[in-house]
């Protein structure tokens, strides 16, 4: 089960580049338990549609276990994700430290340079980790 988060504690939010937008990132654990969730979606997709009747798009956004898992996000971050689907990108330890001029994060924690505003680190310095 996860545990409703309460206080300060919320998670700080980072540009996600495949959602064009900035959103909370969860640590390791409270990904897993959401991703467990999202295991079983396919299966609940298809029952959506075949009950409900409609597109399988539709479906995909609207069926139970996607909107729990959305449900158990916002209770963990405080934020909305729109879609199930976004939960898939939104694990801390795939994220790399931020630029210093934009603030957003680096591709690769091996990168000297941002792919956003271009700014270079100094020679022999790399991202690393977020």
């Amino acid at each position: 089960m996860i545990k409703e988060k309460s206080g300060p504690k919320m998670p700080k939010a980072v540009y996600v580049y495949k959602l064009r937008k900035s959103v909370p990132l969860l640590g390791d654990a409270d990904r897993a338990s959401l991703t467990d969730m999202l295991r079983g979606r396919v299966a609940s997709v298809i029952e959506y549609h075949r009950k409900t009747g409609c597109s399988l798009e539709k479906a995909r956004r609207l069926e139970p276990i996607g909107q729990a898992a959305l449900t158990n996000y916002h209770k963990i971050t405080g934020a909305t994700l729109e879609h199930p689907d976004e939960i898939w990108c939104t694990r801390r330890s795939d994220f790399d430290s931020l630029c210093p001029q934009c603030s957003k994060p680096f591709r690769t924690a091996e990168a000297n340079l941002c792919a956003e505003c271009g700014f270079t680190l100094p020679l022999g310095e790399v991202a690393g980790p977020l």
